[in-house]
């Protein structure tokens, strides 16, 4: 008999969550959004300046960043660390495009179980809702 394996749970990488949407605007606006000081404010928190590619950075909410693959235009994939967490996750955001709209990625790995696979699956649900509020009035 096979061992069960909990869902999300990975091989490598611990459990993984993804959500995804798709919204009524092209990828470039998607894109900008995302990474504008508002987009950021959503899904990391408020941070001084622009995100620093390569270089730690912090939210004034404790979050904890650093960039470590950045396409323009298509996706980043960062180390990522809530404040009371010991250790750091690897999120990927991605947005793909899709005729005239765009879709938004949120994929998360090296999370420790299913527990936080469970809370970032409730927090990246609840992102993707604030965004589309958002982009609807782009």
């Amino acid at each position: 008999m096979k061992d069960h394996k909990p869902v999300g749970q990975t091989k490598d990488a611990g459990f993984q969550i993804g959500v995804r949407k798709t919204f009524a605007v092209d990828r470039d606006t998607l894109w900008a959004f995302v990474l504008s000081k508002k987009g950021v404010r959503l899904w990391f928190g408020d941070v001084a300046a622009e995100l620093p590619y390569h270089e730690p950075f912090r939210s004034d909410e404790g979050m904890e960043g650093l960039i470590t693959t950045l396409q323009e235009g298509s996706h980043l994939r960062m180390k990522w660390k809530k404040p009371d967490w010991e250790h750091f996750s690897m999120l990927q955001i991605r947005v793909i495009p899709a005729a005239d709209k765009a879709t938004l990625s949120f994929h998360q790995d090296h999370l420790t179980d299913e527990n936080q696979r469970a809370e970032m699956k409730a927090n990246w649900t609840s992102i993707m809702e604030k965004v589309g509020d958002c982009v609807a009035s782009l």
